[in-house]
């Protein structure tokens, strides 16, 4: 009577079957093993991938590119650009302080492409989208992606010449970025928080302690603020909108700072097109700043 061998076509599929579960509970930074035939895994899927994607933005009304309301995207816009401008003179005045000579900071520029979010993946540590833009195209690692013209969706975390995978700020493993919330209108300076996601889609944590009159009062965010990109990691991406401020509260290490809990205005989920920012300066891509992605 012939026996079984020790590796049988059941027995392979049972292993299969084990090691896809295993993985798909793994953060992405445990991954790295099967990047050599992610992209190949991908470009094979990709066709059915879009078409599932594009039928669930239809069904979810995703997200548009732009502001759907033209004038209050403008003066978003605009708000962000001067945010921006001020957190760079206040950069540049502290820079001045401590040099008996310095130069003017050269603009920032970016080149903007525009390209599809074609699938999704989650896990219970994150949610990454696939945009059909790559290094092909001048995409670098840490380029940030934004939708409705200037609200911050994520960082692009991994790239193949013809997508990129962007981890939006809200997933567990984005890591901490520093943005700022300005007071009041008439505050140039703003407060400086480090935001963290807490992994229910808002980013929370604390913020510098700053005073100002001759009375030294405590500089206090409000609720509805709005908190700007200002991580020093991304010069070029200043001023971009991080989301509102929906709690504030007193920092159990040290009462006199704040503690706020951010959630950003974009869904995740129904992101149909994204735009991924690409910094000129030492970048040679052959993306077009204005095109739109296959």
């Amino acid at each position: 009577m012939a026996t079984r061998g020790l590796i049988t076509s059941g027995r392979l599929l049972a292993a299969a079957v084990v090691v896809s579960l295993v993985c798909a509970f793994l953060p992405m930074r445990m991954l790295g093993w099967v990047t050599p035939v992610s992209g190949v895994v991908i470009r094979l899927v990709a066709p059915v991938s879009s078409l599932g994607k594009w039928l669930s933005d239809q069904a979810s009304r995703a997200e548009r590119e732009a502001h759907p309301d033209a004038e209050l995207g403008r003066f978003e816009e605009l708000e962000s650009l001067v945010r921006g401008q001020q957190m760079e003179i206040a950069e540049l005045r502290a820079t001045l302080d401590a040099l008996e000579q310095g130069d003017v900071l050269p603009e920032a520029r970016v080149r903007q492409l525009a390209g599809r979010v074609f699938a999704t993946a989650a896990s219970r540590a994150e949610r990454t989208l696939l945009v059909r833009r790559g290094s092909a195209d001048g995409v670098t690692l840490g380029s940030v992606a934004v939708v409705r013209g200037r609200h911050v969706l994520g960082v692009v975390s991994a790239v193949e010449p013809a997508f990129c995978v962007v981890t939006p700020t809200v997933s567990r493993d984005a890591g901490t970025l520093e943005a700022t919330v300005f007071a009041s209108d008439a505050d140039t300076e703003g407060v400086r928080f480090s935001l963290t996601p807490v992994g229910d889609g808002t980013l929370r944590g604390p913020g510098q302690f700053r005073t100002v009159g001759v009375d030294q009062r405590p500089v206090e965010v409000s609720l509805g603020a709005t908190a700007v990109l200002s991580d020093p990691a991304m010069p070029s991406h200043w001023g971009l909108f991080v989301g509102r401020v929906v709690a504030v509260d007193a920092d159990p290490a040290s009462p006199l700072r704040q503690v706020i809990t951010v959630r950003p205005e974009v869904d995740t989920r129904r992101v149909a097109r994204a735009v991924i920012r690409v910094p000129e300066s030492g970048n040679a891509g052959a993306g077009d700043a204005s095109g739109a992605g296959p």
